[in-house]
């Protein structure tokens, strides 16, 4: 979503405005914070300010969803290829075999393989 700005400084200013709320929003996160003074505080802002700042929550929250996702599949495709490595070698199967179904060099599943025992 693109917001027009009558002039660069209203541009900046919503832009620190929702930096700083981004930077509240991860310190909330490890600290707890009182909810309704939140609340208060955001009722001085514009507006606009507050869908700025909305927009920005919105951007942040699906940025980490995004990184979540790809970090969960990242696992447990590492995950999925140690098993077939560890069942492979449980049933015989050689290293230079392994190393042609999982795509890995040999020294990287013979070291899965050490890792992993």
């Amino acid at each position: 979503m693109e917001i027009f700005f009558e002039d660069e400084e209203a541009k900046i200013k919503l832009f620190i405005i929702s930096l700083l709320v981004a930077v509240w929003y991860k310190f909330n996160e490890i600290v707890e914070i009182n909810l309704d003074e939140l609340k208060k505080i955001l009722e001085t802002f514009s507006p606009n300010a507050k869908k700025e700042i909305l927009t920005t929550y919105q951007l942040i929250k699906q940025e980490g969803i995004k990184e979540g996702l790809e970090q969960g599949l990242e696992q447990g495709i590492e995950r999925k290829t140690i098993d077939v490595i560890m069942r492979g070698h449980q049933n015989g199967i050689s290293i230079s075999i392994l190393s042609a179904i999982t795509g890995l060099n040999e020294e990287k599943v013979q070291k899965t393989i050490k890792d992993n025992r």
